[in-house]
């Protein structure tokens, strides 16, 4: 079930500062209320290499910059493990810099979204949540396995399978066959 999204722009005089220090083309706050309220924030980036470069300790300047940006909005416990970092790239990055970015503990989760070319509109925005957020998107069918019926040739099998003759009688002497059988292999 598609769930509503509610988008609401922070705005902060510290995110032009950033924004130019690191070299983000646009950098988006947003309070999200979906079933309860996260903190999103957007970055769109021509190229991430210059943030890995030198062992990324500019993405990891960038990361420290960005929790202080944010620490004056989380204002309770479930914002602070609920934050999330888009960085839209609109080059094709390998798997080691998406490992870097999207495995970086610190702070706030992290998703890469790379070849991306979209604008940054609200149902842009509302996309990219129901793709890597709120997980909208999946669409899960309800299967049913098909059974498979068990036949045996054994001669056990063959008297409890027809339930309409069984006799209580019946069971209890193909039980002390049973038992009798296996007293004799001990």
């Amino acid at each position: 079930m598609k769930q509503e999204i509610l988008l609401e722009e922070i705005r902060d005089a510290d995110i032009d500062s950033i924004k130019e220090l690191y070299g983000v083309d646009e950098f988006y706050l947003y309070k999200v209320t979906l079933n309860k309220e996260y903190i999103l924030l957007l970055m769109k980036l021509n190229e991430i290499d210059n943030l890995i470069l030198d062992n990324a300790k500019q993405f990891d300047k960038l990361t420290s910059s960005l929790s202080v940006l944010l620490e004056k909005y989380l204002d309770n416990d479930f914002k602070r493990w609920n934050v999330y970092i888009f960085y839209l790239v609109q080059n094709k990055l390998n798997k080691q810099q998406k490992y870097k970015i999207e495995n970086d503990t610190f702070f706030a989760r992290k998703i890469v979204e790379d070849n991306y070319t979209s604008n940054l509109s609200d149902e842009n925005i509302k996309k990219l949540i129901s793709n890597h957020i709120s997980f909208d998107d999946l669409n899960i069918k309800n299967t049913i396995p098909k059974r498979k019926d068990y036949i045996s040739s054994s001669i056990i099998y063959e008297e409890l399978f027809n339930v309409d003759t069984l006799e209580s009688n019946k069971v209890i002497d193909i039980l002390k066959s049973l038992e009798g059988n296996a007293k004799n292999e001990i």
